[in-house]
């Protein structure tokens, strides 16, 4: 009697062998989630453009396309991001890699032959930016002042984070009720000076900031010259 070893597909995925080399899409499907077949379909060319090219690459970033309807069929992201990810360019110049990094960060950015490349809106204060990205800066504004950064110093800048509950309450003639918060504390120090953040939001700025130094990080391994700038 003969036997038959059939792979069992996981997490309710069904194989149907990737992207063949005849230039058809086909990826792994997953009910329930993943991208829209048909976005993908329609939309992958222009995704493929903006990627492959090194000064607009910053403009497609995950996830690409749509994910389907909630009990609907959809293509694995991680396989259709694979794809797309395959066919990246390297950026053009410095500029076009900070855009692709804040992008990936999710911090604004903002198109344009400008001095400002991206911005970070803070949360909680009065309209006033937290962070913002030049062309050769990190530009920091806190309630207490700001600090003007140099990209081949960021490394050198050190974070230190704190958690404080906070209490808040309302009182009526009859009863008194209490509530806490927790305000998330970040310290950025660069030299002699310190800038301090207060968030109630889960630390959007410290967050950022500490993935921002680790994608510089990576980046100036890559790429040491574009760090030859003036402090």
């Amino acid at each position: 009697m003969e036997s038959h070893n059939e792979e069992t597909p996981e997490d309710g995925r069904e194989r149907d062998g990737g992207a063949p080399p005849d230039g058809e899409l086909r990826f792994a499907t997953v009910k329930g989630g993943g991208y829209r077949i048909d976005a993908v379909k329609e939309h992958m060319d222009g995704v493929i453009a903006k990627v492959g090219d090194p000064h607009r690459g910053w403009q497609a970033v995950p996830p690409y396309f749509p994910t389907s309807r909630r009990w609907g069929q959809g293509w694995v992201a991680e396989e259709v991001d694979a794809h797309v990810e395959r066919r990246r360019a390297e950026p053009a110049d410095f500029t076009a890699a900070l855009r692709l990094l804040l992008a990936r960060e999710g911090v604004t950015v903002l198109p344009g032959d400008g001095p400002l490349v991206g911005e970070l809106k803070a949360r909680g204060w009065a309209s006033k930016d937290a962070l913002a990205f030049t062309r050769t800066h990190l530009e920091l504004k806190s309630s207490a002042g700001r600090m003007s950064i140099p990209y081949s110093e960021v490394g050198n800048v050190v974070l230190d984070t704190s958690e404080e509950e906070v209490a808040s309450g309302a009182a009526t003639d009859l009863t008194v009720s209490v509530d806490s918060s927790l305000l998330h504390i970040t310290q950025v120090t660069h030299g002699q000076r310190t800038l301090e953040f207060r968030e109630f939001d889960p630390g959007p700025v410290g967050g950022t900031l500490r993935s921002f130094q680790l994608a510089i990080a990576g980046l100036r391994r890559r790429r040491p010259e574009w760090f030859r700038m003036e402090p």
